[in-house]
């Protein structure tokens, strides 16, 4: 079966799900799956934690944003290397 995600979804997300192949559906269906999995996974982190799922999608959300705020400047980078002594 070939794997070609990306048509899979731009076909679905734009409704021209004629053009989409039986393995287009199986594509799609291991992805919603794969989407499945990881939200039961996040949400059991989440009240492992002591939150409530939305409240960690809340913070995740302001991580993000911070993240991207975040002037460049201050990111790390390596120093210039100094030449041998000796």
């Amino acid at each position: 079966m070939a794997f070609h995600p990306r048509r899979a979804i731009l076909c679905a997300m734009t409704g021209k799900t004629d053009q989409l192949k039986d393995e287009d559906y199986q594509t799609l269906a291991a992805i919603r799956a794969a989407l499945r999995r990881f939200t039961h996974f996040s949400e059991e982190a989440a009240k492992t934690a002591g939150v409530t799922p939305q409240q960690h999608q809340a913070l995740l959300a302001v991580e993000l944003l911070l993240f991207e705020l975040k002037p460049r400047s201050f990111l790390p980078v390596a120093a210039p290397s100094q030449p041998r002594l000796g």
